[in-house]
């Protein structure tokens, strides 16, 4: 009797091996079949009903609710208000907030209102990480996910799986349209969603769902594991689905542009998420070597270093606690570019130093100004030179080759 075959499918070659990756120690996700999800987190246990529309992971997410807020969390009720108000959401941008830690509750007319932490971005062991396959959710269609990824029972990731085997046209491509079509079926999968993917055995591209393909990208850089690079794929899962990068990307590498009414999710590139994290790792070594404070990066042409400036400038805020970023341009049209990128994304704690006289205003008078300050090359003046001694100023210099 001859030899069987083994058939090609999606799952083979593409959902298991990334399943696999993922629940290596290097990633550390834990794995759980659709038949134990359902039984331990999709199904009430007073009433035995199975609900197809919930997406979130109520069980998980009300324990951690109450580990990652102890002070004020302290029973299954005061979690299920934040659940609620979770639960009624419906927004990706304002998810994004509430996972940014970003949100306060007042439980009481008599209390004050309490920052509520629903993920835990300094130890990353504090939140549930789980993965799961053949996730149903129910909607204007019934719709099955080829794997999703959740932290503290939120989903936030969603890989669609092709395989190149079975249709010589069947690409990533499909991953990603078939995220468009659930983005239409089942909406409550993406509420809380920080991007989707589309993988096939050779490539893996990341994006929004339901924008043009073109404006999905890959993830090149597997840092902070060592992937030899040929093998594209592994590298994208590797590097993007880290967890320590996953969480560095929902705080400090998305952010939402609103242009003419409408507002566009945008997800850092793997070179803007290097770059910013170089430039951040430079700047905040304060106590190191004037010669290591300082650094080039080099862009090319529609790259995107106005975004990479945004994502640095927003990371050192938080990180260096009010510091202040000074953004150097020597055009007026680039300053004119930086601060529409800067207003359409909603940057807080931002100002154009309007004159040579308000510059130095800005950076001399009291403290200095604690924010982002944007100015053009020509309205530094030696002769009106100061020393500023804090350790917490930063200076963005773009185009430097040109003002050196």
């Amino acid at each position: 009797m001859p030899p069987q075959s083994t058939p090609f499918t999606e799952a083979r070659t593409v959902e298991n091996p990334i399943l696999k990756w993922l629940r290596t120690p290097e990633l550390g996700w834990r794995y759980e079949n659709q038949q134990q999800v359902i039984k331990k987190y999709r199904t009430d246990p007073a009433t035995g009903v199975y609900d197809e529309r919930e997406v979130l992971l109520l069980p998980i997410l009300r324990q951690k609710l109450k580990e990652l807020n102890p002070k004020f969390i302290t029973d299954d009720d005061r979690a299920d208000r934040i659940v609620f108000q979770l639960r009624k959401e419906t927004d990706n941008q304002e998810w994004l907030h509430w996972m940014r830690n970003e949100k306060t509750f007042q439980f009481a007319s008599d209390e004050p209102y309490q920052p509520i932490t629903v993920i835990d971005y300094t130890n990353i062991e504090n939140n549930d990480w789980l993965v799961t396959n053949q996730f149903w959710v129910e909607g204007r269609n019934r719709r099955r996910t080829d794997a999703l990824l959740f932290i503290n029972g939120i989903p936030v990731v969603n890989p669609e799986a092709k395989t190149t085997t079975r249709d010589d046209h069947i690409e990533w491509r499909e991953g990603a349209k078939q995220t468009g079509d659930y983005l239409r079926d089942v909406p409550q999968l993406y509420y809380s969603n920080a991007f989707c993917c589309g993988i096939n055995e050779l490539k893996m591209f990341y994006g929004v769902p339901g924008v043009p393909f073109h404006k999905w990208q890959q993830w090149r850089d597997p840092a902070p594991h060592s992937i030899p690079e040929f093998e594209e794929m592994k590298c994208g899962v590797y590097g993007l689905l880290d967890r320590r990068n996953l969480l560095d990307l929902i705080q400090n590498f998305i952010v939402f542009e609103t242009e003419e009414g409408k507002t566009v999710k945008k997800i850092a590139r793997y070179q803007q998420f290097r770059a910013a994290n170089k430039l951040v790792e430079r700047a905040i070594k304060l106590g190191a070597d004037r010669s290591w404070r300082r650094g080039i990066v080099w862009h090319t042409q529609g790259s995107g270093k106005s975004l990479t400036m945004l994502f640095a400038a927003r990371k050192l805020w938080n990180l260096l606690g009010q510091p202040t970023i000074i953004i150097v341009v020597d055009r007026d049209q680039l300053q004119d570019q930086m601060v529409k990128q800067f207003v359409q994304t909603n940057t807080q704690n931002c100002r154009i130093a309007e004159s040579k006289d308000d510059l130095l205003k800005l950076l001399s008078e009291g403290d200095g100004y604690r924010g982002i300050v944007l100015t053009i090359m020509h309205k530094f003046d030696w002769r009106d030179a100061i020393e500023i001694k804090r350790p917490d100023v930063v200076m963005l210099v773009d185009e430097a080759h040109r003002t050196q």
